[in-house]
């Protein structure tokens, strides 16, 4: 798998060194305390959609077509923001009758940036250290979130860096995840 994606993914050290070995992490463990969540920041372009099937080919072998991976793209299957509450009991009925098909579903949230807080706090229950609800253990369970959120401040960061004569390979993900954050936090989505 890892090796697969270095030949694949390029300029994206973030991706080998932090996100495969998750990945492989959380399948290797025979009991994890919780749903594995990835979330991937940046601009269109970036590859967040690419990393996603990359890592959906590694773990199934229909990759994206397999049955076990819900693909949900905010601007086509969460288009109405007053039909939150509707879109909140979908959402977790398909979480649940996946992950009663097979506890290693994996979830893709395309464009999170645009979908509403209160969907998203409805998947808190299902990527929490719940051993199970209502019968149904979703701690082996895979959930990738790709998004645009925070990528102003991903932009002038790496600008900043590479103005100091650094370079982009030494950048890590300790470096990242606060300003991601908090860029995400300040824009709008």
């Amino acid at each position: 798998m890892i090796q697969s994606l270095s030949s694949r993914v390029h300029g994206q050290h973030l991706v080998q060194d932090v996100v495969m070995p998750a990945i492989i992490s959380h399948f290797q463990d025979p009991q994890p305390n919780k749903a594995l969540v990835i979330s991937l920041q940046g601009e269109t372009g970036t590859g967040k959609n690419f990393v996603s099937q990359l890592v959906a080919e590694a773990v199934f072998k229909k990759g994206l077509t397999s049955k076990y991976i819900r693909k949900f793209i905010a601007s086509v299957d969460f288009k109405l923001m007053n039909e939150t509450d509707i879109y909140k009991v979908e959402l977790a009925d398909k979480i649940r009758e996946s992950v009663m098909a097979c506890e290693r579903s994996m979830f893709i949230f395309d464009e999170v940036h645009m979908m509403a807080p209160e969907l998203l706090n409805a998947l808190k229950p299902f990527v929490d250290s719940h051993t199970e609800i209502h019968g149904v253990d979703y701690r082996k369970a895979t959930f990738l979130f790709l998004s645009n959120a925070g990528t102003t401040a991903i932009r002038k960061f790496v600008l900043d860096w590479l103005t100091a004569g650094k370079q982009r390979a030494d950048i890590t993900l300790e470096d990242m995840e606060g300003r991601v954050a908090a860029g995400a936090f300040e824009e709008k989505g």
